[in-house]
C-alpha cells in the first residue's frame, strides 16, 4: 500500500483547500493511505477531515510561522519518514517545506501547482523566483490544473515537460447541488429582492480582480441597470474594497458578507457568477457554478479559459477592461435569450468534468512509488 504525505499551508476557505479534501475523501483506501501535515493548525474547513485521515500540525493558529520554521520542519519529518512520497499540495511555503523534508529524508517528491506560476511569482518577492527555478526541477513530478498553468510553469523552469502532469481539480457535482438547495441564510432574502451578480474567492484584488468587478458593477448601475452584487469572501483587500465601494457610492447596492460555509444557495439563485480574475491556474468556482447551470463571465486567466474553452461556454472578458466586463455584466441582466442560453451551455460543460477522471490520474501517480 503506497503512503503519500500531502503538505498544506492550513484548511482556509479557498478552492485549493477544498480540492485537497475531496481528493483525500475519493483516493482508493485500498491501495493508498494518505497522510496530511497541516503547517498552521487552522482553517474554516478543519473538520472537514476525513476520520481515516492522519494529519498532524506544524504549528498552532495563532503562532508566526516565520519563528516557528525549524519546528515545522522537525514535525513535518516525522510523518514524512513512513510516507512513500511527499506531496507539496500547494505553491509557496508548503512546497518548501514538502522538498526539504523530501530531501532530507530522500523521498521522492510531487509538487502541485495550484496557479499561474509566472504570473503568480510577479506578485513576490523576486527570491520566491530564483528558489522555484532550483527547487521545480529536483521533483520527480509536478502536477498543474490545466494546460496554460503547464505553459506558465515552463516558462519559469526548464526541465522535462513529460514530468508535468495535468489533472484538473476534483469537484463533487452531486454535493454541490445538494448542499444548494438546503436552506439559505437569512442574509439571501434581501438580496433576492433585485437580480444580483455574484463573485466568490479571496479578497485579493492583485489575483482575483475584485477592484475590477466594482468599477464594472459601477458603470452597469450608471447605465440605470438596477441590480445588486454579491462578494463572497475575506481576505486582506476587504478594507481596500470598502473604500472603494464607499467613492463609487455603492453602499446600497453591495453585500460582502464574508466567508459563507455553503455558499451554493447564493450560487444558485444568482444570475451570473462573475470572476474577473487577474491570476488563476484553474477556478473551482466555475466547476461549482457550471455544476448549477449558473452563467459565466470569467478572464482569459489559464483555468478559467480551459473551463469555458475559450469562450465557447461562457464570457470571456479581460479583468482590467472595464467597459466590456460592464457589458458582460448588463447583458447576463437584461437579455433573457442570452441567459437561458448560457445557462444550458454551463450545463452541457458540467458533464465533462467528472471528479472521478482526476482522482483516478492522482492514484495512478502516486501508485508509481508503490
Amino acid at each position: 500500500m503506497i503512503q503519500p504525505l500531502f503538505v498544506m499551508m492550513d484548511l482556509a476557505g479557498g478552492g485549493a483547500e477544498l480540492s485537497l479534501l475531496e481528493l483525500l475523501r475519493r483516493l482508493d483506501r485500498k491501495r493508498i493511505a494518505p497522510s496530511l501535515f497541516l503547517l498552521r493548525r487552522s482553517g474554516v474547513h478543519l473538520d472537514r477531515i476525513d476520520a481515516g485521515i492522519d494529519v498532524r500540525f506544524g504549528c498552532e493558529a495563532e503562532d508566526r510561522l516565520r519563528y516557528h520554521l525549524p519546528s515545522i520542519l522537525i514535525q513535518a519529518v516525522r510523518p514524512g519518514l513512513r510516507a512513500d512520497v511527499i506531496v507539496g499540495a500547494m505553491e509557496g511555503l508548503p512546497t518548501y517545506v514538502a522538498w526539504l523534508v523530501a530531501r532530507l529524508l530522500r523521498k521522492p517528491l510531487i509538487a502541485w501547482v495550484r496557479t499561474d506560476l509566472d504570473n503568480h511569482l510577479d506578485f513576490l518577492p523576486g527570491w520566491h523566483r530564483r528558489l522555484a527555478r532550483r527547487l521545480y526541477p529536483s521533483c520527480d513530478a509536478v502536477v498543474v490544473p490545466s494546460p496554460g498553468a503547464a505553459r506558465s510553469l515552463l516558462r519559469v523552469v526548464q526541465f522535462p515537460p513529460e514530468r508535468v502532469r495535468t489533472i484538473h481539480n476534483p469537484v463533487d457535482r452531486s454535493r454541490v447541488r445538494a448542499l444548494a438547495i438546503e436552506d439559505p441564510p437569512a442574509a439571501l432574502a434581501t438580496v433576492l429582492r433585485k437580480p444580483y451578480l455574484l463573485g466568490i474567492g479571496r479578497l485579493n484584488n492583485a489575483q482575483k480582480g475584485f477592484d475590477s468587478l466594482l468599477r464594472a458593477h459601477a458603470a452597469v448601475r450608471g447605465r440605470g441597470i438596477d441590480h445588486r452584487l454579491v462578494i463572497l469572501g475575506d481576505g486582506k483587500d476587504r478594507v481596500a474594497l470598502e473604500q472603494l465601494a464607499q467613492s463609487l457610492h455603492l453602499r446600497d447596492s453591495l453585500s460582502m458578507p464574508g466567508f459563507q460555509r455553503n455558499p451554493f444557495p447564493w450560487l444558485k439563485n444568482a444570475r451570473a457568477l462573475v470572476a474577473p480574475a487577474r491570476v488563476d491556474g484553474f477556478g473551482r468556482v466555475f466547476l461549482e457554478a457550471i455544476a448549477l447551470g449558473v452563467p459565466v463571465i470569467g478572464s482569459p486567466a489559464s483555468g478559467p479559459a480551459e473551463i469555458l474553452h475559450d469562450g465557447e461556454y461562457g464570457i470571456i472578458v479581460h479583468p482590467d477592461d472595464i467597459e466590456a466586463l460592464a457589458d458582460a455584466m448588463a447583458s447576463m441582466l437584461t437579455d433573457d435569450w442570452m441567459h437561458a442560453r448560457y445557462e444550458q451551455l454551463s450545463r452541457e460543460r458540467s458533464r465533462e468534468y467528472s471528479p472521478g477522471k482526476p482522482v483516478r490520474q492522482w492514484e495512478e501517480l502516486l501508485c508509481r512509488w508503490a
